[in-house]
């Protein structure tokens, strides 16, 4: 969803991707340059029905960039449960995390790392979730 600054309205920005509904999409960052990353935890179900996601433990998340332009491209899929995430602070990276995986990632979005993926945290004890990236850097 977008706000039109003009005209105080609520728009959808994104609904398909390759023609197909996005089903339960979770959290959004925006980068400095109009470029929307986001989320979808599950393309299976709907966000009514999250603990049947959760309990079936199939990888049907993905990672989406949204350019300034509106074209939706899918970076990553077959994410467990695929949920919160954040920009590092020099946008070089997009952290997120996978709730049901019990894992936090990095995927590189620029320089010489780009398109490597990358777990900062696995076997955590408890489901993560809802990312923020503070002022000093650190999410």
């Amino acid at each position: 969803m977008g706000l039109n600054m003009e005209t105080r309205a609520i728009e959808t920005l994104v609904q398909y991707v390759d023609g197909v509904p996005l089903r339960f999409c979770s959290n959004a960052a925006a980068a400095t340059d109009g470029t929307i990353w986001f989320t979808e935890s599950s393309n299976r179900y709907d966000f009514e029905q999250y603990t049947g996601a959760l309990m079936e433990d199939r990888p049907s998340g993905r990672l989406f960039r949204r350019d300034p332009g509106g074209r939706v491209e899918v970076v990553l899929e077959g994410l467990h449960f695929a949920n919160g995430l954040t920009l590092s602070s020099d946008e070089q990276a997009v952290i997120f995390a996978e709730t049901d995986g019990y894992r936090l990632n990095r995927i590189w979005i620029r320089g010489t790392n780009a398109g490597k993926r990358e777990f900062l945290a696995a076997n955590l004890p408890g489901f993560p979730d809802n990312i923020t990236r503070l002022q000093d850097g650190k999410f």
